[in-house]
């Protein structure tokens, strides 16, 4: 057994711990580090996508609420309602481009998460790259016979559903070539451990940005 670090964990930890947290404290200055952070780990990773769209999805809703609670004259609440959108927004972006999947249901299968479950997921992330391909073809087949399909199109998702089906018995069939057995404990040939520095790290961030909180309002 070979074993493997990984900091997948004390970051989901981190974010689920700053997702409650901003749910339940009223704190701009708190909203405001947390996206501030969140900016400045997608500079260091260069997700610029990733910044455009921290900065854009949460835009029409953070003002959606802010105009709303404005109308009733509290302008403080409408900043943390506001700052709160973004805040949330950042902490998506940073679960969608820092978090491995992969990595994160072995790690909670190793934990006591079903197998059925588990490999059921890994089975979908690993198919789509191929899934892509398939709609992609689809689309170049309905193309040929004169027809455009878009992503609205009913019939588009039916031919998708209907290749998903043809998939099934194949995967199917080869998990349990492999050995897969649902009813059996399995074994990890590769045992993901969480480093002290990981936990440390995330630890550390969190205190830094609950330091917010003793800014006066």
């Amino acid at each position: 057994m070979k074993k493997e670090e990984t900091n997948v964990f004390a970051l989901v930890l981190l974010l689920i711990a700053l997702t409650l947290e901003i749910s339940f404290i009223r704190s701009t200055w708190l909203n405001c580090a947390i996206v501030a952070g969140v900016l400045a780990h997608l500079i260091y990773l260069r997700k610029w996508w990733g910044i455009f769209w921290t900065l854009l999805l949460p835009l029409l809703p953070a003002l959606a609420n802010y105009w709303a609670i404005q109308l009733h004259g509290d302008n403080s609440q409408a900043m943390i309602l506001f700052t709160r959108s973004f805040a949330l927004a950042a902490l998506g972006m940073t679960f969608l481009y820092s978090v491995q999947l992969n990595q994160l249901l072995r790690y909670w299968h190793q934990k006591g998460l079903p197998s059925h479950f588990t490999y059921g997921l890994l089975v979908v992330l690993n198919a789509i790259p191929v899934i892509q391909k398939e709609i992609q073809a689809v689309r170049e087949a309905s193309l040929l016979r004169g027809k455009t399909l878009h992503f609205w199109s009913p019939l588009f998702y039916i031919k998708a559903i209907f290749i998903a089906f043809n998939w099934r018995d194949s995967y199917i069939e080869a998990m349990y070539a492999h050995g897969f057995d649902e009813t059996i404990k399995r074994s990890c040939y590769r045992q993901l451990e969480t480093p002290k520095s990981a936990s440390l790290t995330c630890f550390l961030i969190f205190l830094l940005i609950n330091l917010t909180l003793l800014i006066p309002r």
